[in-house]
């Protein structure tokens, strides 16, 4: 294995944009809008990777199709951690031939994690003549010109020596979204667990300049991104291969003061390099999603061992107590593995017991997959298959009862959301803990943080409604369907809802200012500026109140007194309410005003006793 890292120079990838180049004159030429399609499997990584290929072929004057069927070019993006992930590629690819008799120019590579293996490429060469290119990970950089060799006519193209591993700043990439990104800070793996082929096809562990992940980060944002997802097969050891001395505390650290209002979420993180630093970092900035994925594979310390894990079952509990220590509210899910080589049912069962102690989330549950070239496929493995799918099933079972368990849980709490899609006639959201929610709402919702109130649970996802909307059905307010985001004042709908949360009775009045604002707004404003001046509700309704007067300024003749003088007019418009409303607070209430105005809350309260 070639162990040193390589930094592709800008001269190296001008000569890919120019096959970009080439490709787009080759197509215009033919007076064709190319379609390609590239099918992703496995990791984040992977998805990650195929933004890049999308990046590339849009460049090069490809849009972007749905299916294999009747594009120009097919990628398949593969995945080698499984071998029931393979064998599903090589079913999929076969039928590849089927789209390429219908389409003979169509162009067929695969790429990904399985394109390092030899036996693959060799399985290519010899069993799939249709399929015009193969090029591991560390070729993906090179991708432009490869797909030009075969454009103009060169031979089946097999980029797949061993390469050194390498970082490619500044290919273009295709996002499928723009609310949510994934940004790979490091790439490669140095732990070699003993099952696991990622080390082999991937590569050592090399990281991304600290400055250049921050760039992109801050691009990210400013462009509208809600969520940045950093990705690393072990992302607590980013650091390790540079100069600076920074680690990946450090870098959440440093993400987390970037301005705008966001979530940073990371994976995956190896308990071996999971610090009590990491942990105090993301207990410290609230944009640091108090989620962790921590994987732990089995319970017992000598199956741990004998995966080469680096580290016990003490070891494992005890970072998780700190973590939990410090961040209550953290949601913990891991990855675990049934019938590794020689486990016994006593050690399945410390891996039961690790589940309970530890209460998850939820788990990623795999049964032992054994990857050709992985020390653990020559291990003597005596437990029947049977007997292995006996311990999964067991397992799932004690798990989905726990997830239910922490789902039910949620049921009447009130949390803010991402609203990140539709799934049929419900929108989708994610907690800060990244649980499933979903959602009654419109579309123009989605891209927007939302305050949920849980209603109902299941093992997988949770159901909810808008907690203002919530609050006012479950008081019995007499305020119809109401939505302060919908006005155009989410601020102040956040801030009321943080009031009602702590149980402060003002917060109803501020709710009902908000409604009556969007109902009648000039004639109710200078009452309420009395309102929030007295009692100190938030700021920003106050804000607002400034602005619904602004708004109307110059518009209305009717109250053409209130321009001229800024600060002057405005006490003088208030003024004038406030005769106004200490004549409702005598005529309603029976109430003297006062220079605190302490009386106008008192009136309100008079007035809504009974709802609020």
């Amino acid at each position: 294995m070639n162990t040193k890292t390589t930094v592709i120079s800008q001269d190296q990838l001008d000569i890919q944009f120019a096959c970009c180049d080439k490709i787009a004159a080759y197509w215009q030429e033919k007076g064709i809008t190319p379609i390609a399609y590239v099918e992703t499997y496995g990791c984040q990584q992977n998805e990650a990777d195929s933004e890049k290929l999308r990046g590339y072929l849009t460049q090069s004057g490809y849009a972007m199709g749905s299916e294999a069927e009747g594009a120009d070019v097919v990628i398949m993006n593969t995945c080698a951690i499984r071998e029931h992930a393979e064998q599903r590629v090589f079913g999929n690819l076969g039928a590849l031939t089927h789209t390429k008799r219908r389409h003979p120019e169509q162009k067929i590579f695969l790429c990904g994690c399985m394109a390092g293996e030899t036996k693959v490429s060799d399985r290519i060469k010899k069993s799939y003549p249709h399929v015009d290119g193969v090029f591991s990970t560390h070729h993906l950089w090179q991708f432009p010109e490869i797909l030009w060799n075969v454009l103009s006519g060169k031979k089946r193209q097999f980029f797949i020596t061993d390469e050194p591993g390498s970082i490619a700043e500044g290919i273009p990439q295709v996002r499928d979204s723009k609310l949510k990104a994934w940004v790979s800070i490091m790439y490669g793996c140095n732990n070699f667990c003993t099952y696991c082929i990622v080390p082999y096809v991937r590569g050592r562990e090399r990281s991304r300049k600290f400055e250049d992940i921050l760039a992109e980060c801050r691009c990210l944002i400013e462009g509208g991104a809600k969520e940045i997802t950093l990705l690393g097969q072990n992302v607590n050891s980013y650091g390790k291969d540079l100069p600076q001395g920074k680690d990946f505390a450090d870098l959440l650290e440093a993400i987390a003061q970037i301005p705008g209002d966001f979530l940073i979420r990371f994976m995956t993180s190896h308990p071996r390099d999971a610090s009590e630093k990491l942990f105090d970092t993301m207990a410290k900035y609230p944009k640091i999603a108090k989620q962790l994925h921590l994987p732990f594979q089995s319970g017992s310390s000598r199956v741990l061992k004998a995966m080469n894990r680096h580290y016990d079952r003490e070891t494992y509990l005890s970072k998780v107590a700190y973590a939990k220590k410090v961040m209550p509210d953290l949601v913990l899910t891991s990855d675990v593995i049934v019938g590794f080589p020689g486990e016994t049912e006593e050690e399945f069962e410390e891996t039961i017991s690790l589940i309970q102690q530890v209460h998850y989330d939820s788990l990623f549950t795999f049964i032992f997959s054994p990857r050709p070239g992985t020390p653990a496929a020559s291990m003597d493995d005596p437990t029947p298959k049977e007997e292995k799918n006996r311990r999964f099933d067991r397992l799932c079972a004690v798990q989905n009862a726990i997830s239910e368990e922490i789902h039910n849980n949620y049921i009447g709490k009130t949390m803010r959301c991402l609203v990140d899609g539709r799934d049929k006639d419900m929108l989708t959201a994610r907690t800060e803990g990244g649980r499933l929610v979903r959602c009654a709402g419109s579309d123009d919702l989605i891209g927007t943080y939302r305050y949920l109130t849980i209603t109902g649970a299941t093992t997988w996802s949770l159901t909810a409604e808008d907690a203002i909307d919530h609050f006012v059905r479950e008081s019995g307010l007499d305020i119809p369907e109401y939505d302060a985001y919908y006005y155009g004042y989410p601020e102040a709908a956040d801030e009321i809802l943080a009031a009602l949360l702590r149980g402060d009775k003002r917060a109803t009045t501020g709710l009902r200012c908000l409604y009556e604002l969007e109902q009648e707004p000039l004639p109710k404003v200078g009452q309420y500026s009395v309102i929030l001046d007295s009692k100190g509700l938030p700021h920003c309704i106050t804000r607002i109140i400034n602005i619904e007067i602004t708004k109307f300024r110059d518009i209305s003749e009717e109250y053409a007194f209130i321009e001229g003088e800024g600060d002057k007019s405005l006490k003088y418009w208030k003024d004038a309410h406030r005769e106004v409303f200490t004549r409702e607070c005598r005529e309603d209430a029976g109430i003297e005003f006062n220079e605190d105005m302490e009386c106008v809350c008192e009136y309100f309260e008079v007035v809504y006793q009974g709802k609020l």
